[in-house]
Parts: structure tokens; C-alpha cells; sequence
């Protein structure tokens, strides 16, 4: 019995790669024949079904492993995700606080919940969400602070944003990037003379002759 659910698994995964949506489908229910309780077949169910668009249903699947074992921290992230796409915010920050809850090194959900209390309009909450990230996370420092200042873009604070991004410029002074997002806060500002100054230091960090830079 074991060798044929494993056999089941690997067919699943194969049409899976394929984008074989049906047959994936068929043969996780299949194996929920064989054990209803099987998380790695929920799982399978849920990613194929949110693959063909059928975001409800697999929410339902993402719920039943809940209900099995409700410290699944994947499925927590699957099901907010999900919620945040169909702006379920409320919903989606549940999941995020059971995460965090279950375990509170978890450097994404913080970051994940500090965007959607941006989403929803707490902006306080987002940034000292965006800070405890940091604290728990010190390694993805500036992936957060580029979270966080992108989120403060969004909203219009220009100004706070433009700290920021300079607080990571500190931290990954090549990267021009970081001198282009500037740029575009001065934009928005009216500041033309900062806008000028920052996009051309960005140019000059590109290495025109890189090969990659020529995409």
C-alpha cells in the first residue's frame, strides 16, 4: 500500500510540473481515498486547485488541514495569501497571528502582517510590525527596510520614505536601485534638483559592461 501511494505522489508531481492540472487533481483524490487525513495529498489538492482558479475551493482544502493540525505553518501562510487576494485582509491577519503565535521567529510573517495593516489603513501597527521583522530578522535587514519603505510610498510619505531608502543605501551603498527609488520621491516632492542628483548617481553604479546589464 505504501509503495503505491508513493507511486501516487510521484505520478501527482509529474503531472503537476507538466501543468497537468486534471490528472494532478484526480490522483490526490485518489490518494484521499486511501487516507483522507493525509496532509501532503491536501496540500497537493489545494496548490492544483489554486492553480486552475479555484481560489474558494482551495481555501476549503487549506482549512481542512487546519482542522487536522492547526499549527501547520504553511498552510497558514497558503491561506492568507490566498484571503490577501481577494483583500480578506481581516481574515488573512488571523492566520498571520496564529503563525506568530506557533512560532515567533517567523521574520515573513511579521513583514506580511505589517503590509496588510498598511492595506488596511494601520500604519502605526505596520511599522512597528516592520521593526519587530527587523529585530527577529537583523540578517534580511534590508529587504525589510525595502518592504517598509515601499510601503510608506504607497501611502504618500515621501518623506519618511526617503530616510529609509537611505538608511539601506548605507547598508548596500552599489546598488543603484536604491538612488532610482530616491529619485522617484523627490519626483513626487518636486524637488528636481534632488531628482537629478540621485538618478545620476544611480547611473553611475550601473557597469555598463556587464553583460547583465544589457538584458
Amino acid at each position: 500500500m505504501e509503495d503505491t501511494i508513493q507511486s501516487l505522489f510521484e505520478a501527482a508531481k509529474g503531472y503537476l510540473e507538466d501543468s497537468c492540472y486534471d490528472q494532478a487533481l484526480l490522483i490526490f483524490d485518489k490518494i484521499l481515498r486511501f487516507n483522507p487525513r493525509s496532509i501532503d495529498a491536501l496540500n497537493g489538492k489545494a496548490k492544483v486547485l489554486y492553480f486552475i482558479g479555484e481560489i474558494d475551493k482551495s481555501l476549503e482544502v487549506l482549512g481542512e488541514i487546519l482542522k487536522i493540525d492547526k499549527n501547520d505553518i504553511p498552510s497558514h501562510y497558503n491561506s492568507a495569501k490566498l484571503l490577501v487576494d481577494k483583500e480578506l485582509y481581516t481574515d488573512a491577519l488571523e492566520h498571520y497571528d496564529a503563525i506568530i503565535k506557533i512560532d515567533d521567529s517567523q521574520v515573513e510573517a511579521f513583514v506580511e502582517k505589517a503590509k496588510v495593516s498598511f492595506c488596511i489603513g494601520n500604519h502605526k501597527e505596520g511599522l512597528l510590525l516592520f521593526d519587530q521583522a527587523i529585530l527577529r530578522g537583523p540578517e534580511s535587514k534590508c529587504d525589510i527596510l525595502l518592504e517598509k519603505a515601499n510601503a510608506l510610498v504607497d501611502i504618500k510619505n515621501y518623506v519618511v520614505a526617503i530616510d529609509i531608502y537611505k538608511e539601506i543605501v548605507e547598508l548596500d551603498p552599489k546598488n543603484p536601485d536604491l538612488n532610482a527609488y530616491i529619485a522617484s520621491c523627490y519626483k513626487e516632492l518636486g524637488n528636481l534638483e534632488k531628482v537629478k542628483v540621485h538618478y545620476e548617481v544611480a547611473l553611475s553604479k550601473i557597469n555598463f559592461n556587464d553583460p547583465k546589464t544589457l538584458r
